[in-house]
């Protein structure tokens, strides 16, 4: 639970974004297309996106 004891936590939203990489990644297209080239694309800013997530919110320690 979140900090107000409703709704999901940092973890669950940070495996939950771990799930939609992985099924971004096993949905993308295997030939060389234009699809393909958009899903490279967004997947690369999904990976960053769950960096920073990962920084400033799961790893983030108050006071440092």
């Amino acid at each position: 639970m979140n900090p107000d004891g409703e709704g999901p936590n940092d973890e669950t939203i940070w495996r939950e974004l771990q799930d939609v990489l992985a099924d971004m990644r096993a949905l993308k297209p295997a030939e060389r297309s234009e699809k393909a080239r958009r899903y490279a694309i967004a997947i690369t800013e999904l990976e960053k996106n769950l960096a920073y997530f990962k920084l400033f919110i799961v790893d983030y320690i108050e006071g440092s």
